[in-house]
């Protein structure tokens, strides 16, 4: 009888350490799975920093570029009210004043040369500064707005020529230089200096007095 008491009081024993151990792996296991869960909590816990650090870095960039743009925008701004304030202040000059000097092409076969003139240039000026590009014997002619040539030989043709062309609003006034009429009135000229008295002479400088003419 007593080693059958004994016997259910050891099995009564093994069986509370048996619960007991249980109970203790049952715990662990549930240690373990909160500390599996403290870590992926932990590692969300990062990568929720991590993406907020870069979303404020993102933001910073934003800032300084939206600073430097609104920077840019100001200097634009001011440059534009400079210049109204330049445009408001500003006076056309006169019309007089603005084309005192005149665009002239000159025309000698195939070759043209650009230059400017004072209005109230003379003939013998004009002479002069057109003998500094071709240094020839010439005939100085104006084109006028109906492709006719007409020979410069006064003062008058010369206001005569600016007159047109700032009545027609020509952009420049041409002018086309005449070698071969030029060389033909240089030798009457001189026949006539001479004062020849031959018959044929007298016709020749005829002639040449009226090519010189056309």
């Amino acid at each position: 009888f007593l080693e059958g008491r004994d016997k259910m009081a050891l099995q009564k024993q093994l069986d509370a350490e048996r619960k007991s151990r249980l109970h203790i792996l049952s715990d662990f296991e549930n240690e373990r799975k909160q500390r599996e869960h403290l870590i992926r909590q932990l590692e969300a816990e990062q990568k929720l920093r991590q993406s907020l650090q870069k979303a404020v870095s993102t933001k910073e960039e934003l800032r300084l570029k939206a600073e430097e743009e609104i920077e840019r925008l100001n200097q634009d701004i001011q440059e534009m009210m400079d210049e109204i304030d330049r445009l408001r202040t500003f006076e056309p000059p006169d019309k007089d004043e603005e084309r005192t000097l005149i665009r002239v092409k000159l025309f000698l076969e195939d070759e043209v040369r650009f230059f400017e003139i004072e209005k109230d240039i003379s003939h013998e000026e004009l002479l002069l500064q057109v003998g500094k590009i071709f240094m020839e014997s010439f005939i100085l002619k104006f084109e006028d707005d109906d492709h006719h040539l007409i020979a410069l030989k006064t003062n008058d043709d010369i206001r005569l020529a600016l007159r047109t062309i700032e009545d027609a609003e020509l952009a420049f006034l041409k002018l086309v230089v005449d070698k071969a009429n030029a060389r033909r009135g240089f030798f009457s000229r001189m026949r006539r200096k001479l004062g020849g008295n031959q018959p044929e002479e007298a016709g020749e400088t005829k002639k040449d007095e009226d090519e010189d003419e056309d």
